[in-house]
């Protein structure tokens, strides 16, 4: 699917839109307050009617407000997070391999307990047809191994993902192309622990879109503060930057301005890059950024810079080029319009 976004209007008048089949991945930075939720807020809204599914782990709690009839706000204990759970009816060794996969995402395992622990899942799965959880497979490894010591170990490793009691809720999909699923995250619940559960999201995402009897339509990621979610280090976020594409899954990345390198390196990969107004700071390393290390165009930038005005940004056009993008009143938007370069 062809996703076409209008932006805004550039300092000609005209209006100014992306479309990008291949690669629909965004990188927004800029300080807080300067415009990026409501634009991110915009461009998901126009992502939704074009036919995208957009999932938003709003582990920031930035879009509780957000409503539209495309809107859906669902508490993170309506979704079923189990990953054998989500897997019945594939591959009994393909969905072991997402349960080491899954615990990789939160720590270091070693290949022999990886090896233990996939022929404990396999084992398992092949003599259980009915409740195929986490849980009930920590109970599976519990019984047959008994006094082992590797039980420990094994509890350890699985405890990673056991998902968040969900018993007293009905579960929900969202896997709904065609509308925005904000998730919600209750209040008592750390930053720490929101970023976990997030990443689950995007691995149970990720293992659907891959596997072929399973694959849907596009779904976007929107992924706010992203500096939190280590970006550059082996997690989904990163994963998804890297490879998603190839899976129909897009990620939209929201930071401030970010000085970390793993992390701007792999934002850089984003084929649409935007940039709000930087704290004062980090003024000269955008203009630096926008002019190409020229000077004399770093010299401008940085005064167009400073004079940049809430919902204002710029970004690099398909051509390499910096585009100024203006606040724009989306009551504005028309058909038609091409990008302007500087």
């Amino acid at each position: 699917m062809n996703l076409n976004l209008f932006l805004g209007q550039g300092v000609d008048g005209r209006n100014v839109y992306w479309a990008n089949a291949e690669n629909a991945h965004i990188s927004i930075l800029g300080q807080s307050g300067t415009g990026k939720t409501y634009l991110i807020s915009r461009l998901a809204k126009e992502a939704c009617r074009q036919g995208f599914n957009v999932v938003i782990p709003d582990y920031s709690d930035s879009f509780l407000q957000m409503q539209d009839s495309c809107v859906l706000h669902t508490d993170i204990r309506k979704i079923n997070l189990d990953i054998l759970s989500n897997s019945k009816g594939r591959d009994v060794e393909a969905r072991a391999e997402e349960l080491i996969s899954s615990i990789r995402l939160f720590c270091k395992i070693g290949i022999v307990k990886q090896d233990t622990i996939r022929q404990l899942a396999v084992s398992f799965l092949q003599e259980n047809s009915t409740n195929e959880t986490v849980p009930e497979l920590i109970s599976y490894c519990e019984k047959q191994l008994k006094a082992s010591s590797e039980i420990e170990m094994i509890r350890n490793y699985l405890g990673l993902i056991v998902p968040i009691s969900a018993d007293a809720y009905t579960h929900v999909s969202i896997r709904q192309p065609g509308m925005i699923h904000i998730i919600q995250f209750p209040y008592w619940m750390g930053s720490d622990q929101r970023l976990k559960y997030t990443e689950m999201i995007l691995a149970q995402v990720w293992n659907e879109q891959i596997c072929p009897c399973m694959a849907s339509k596009p779904v976007i990621f929107v992924l706010d503060e992203a500096h939190g979610l280590h970006l550059g280090s082996q997690n989904m976020s990163t994963r998804i930057l890297r490879e998603g594409r190839k899976f129909g899954i897009s990620g939209w990345f929201i930071t401030q301005w970010a000085d970390d390198i793993k992390m701007l390196n792999t934002l850089s990969q984003a084929a649409l890059r935007i940039f709000f107004r930087p704290g004062t700071e980090n003024i000269k390393s955008l203009a630096k950024a926008l002019a190409h290390g020229n000077l004399k165009s770093a010299l401008q930038y940085r005064q167009m810079i400073a004079g940049m005005r809430v919902g204002d940004f710029f970004f690099f056009n398909t051509s390499g080029n910096a585009v100024y993008v203006k606040n724009t009143d989306t009551n504005q938007i028309q058909e038609g319009g091409n990008y302007n370069g500087l």
